[in-house]
This record gives C-alpha cells, structure tokens and sequence, in this order.
C-alpha cells in the first residue's frame, strides 16, 4: 500500500542520514587524533573543506594552502588519512 511504501520510504531515507552522521563523525574523531591539530586548526580546516570527511579527501597540496596547516600538518593529515581508511 501507499502508507507502507511511505513508511519503508522513510525508514531508508533515516538509515541513510544515520550512516552518514556515523561516518562524518568518525572522521571528526580521526582529525582530533591528529596531533598538532587543535580547536584553531580543525574549525580553519572544516570551514575551507566543509566537513571533516572532506578534510581527509584533499591532497596534501590543496592542505597546505590552507592557513595554518602548511607542510607540517598536510603530512599529519596524510598520514591519519591512510589509518582511517584501513
């Protein structure tokens, strides 16, 4: 029926938005494992990559223009980079 097309509808459409909320804040977790990278440096690096999953999908040359991550902290990110994708 309609109402339980709707309901199943909505029930995938909530375990879509959950697994992606599950997923953003792993990565949230990954960046503050990082170490230098603080509350400065996480809120530079989410406000010119938009979220922290976005963070760990730049190369490192797009990182290092960003102010305050330069060399050092490019590599950092790299290298959390491929722990949290194992």
């Amino acid at each position: 029926t309609k109402q339980s097309n709707r309901l199943w509808s909505q029930k995938l459409r909530f375990v879509y938005i959950q697994n992606v909320l599950s997923q953003e804040l792993l990565y949230q977790i990954g960046l503050t494992m990082i170490d230098g990278i603080g509350d400065v440096n996480a809120k530079s690096l989410l406000a010119y990559c938009g979220s922290a999953a976005e963070v760990f999908r730049q190369n490192t040359a797009h990182l290092k223009k960003i102010p305050g991550i330069g060399e050092r902290y490019s590599g950092a990110i790299a290298r959390g980079k491929e722990v949290l994708l194992r």
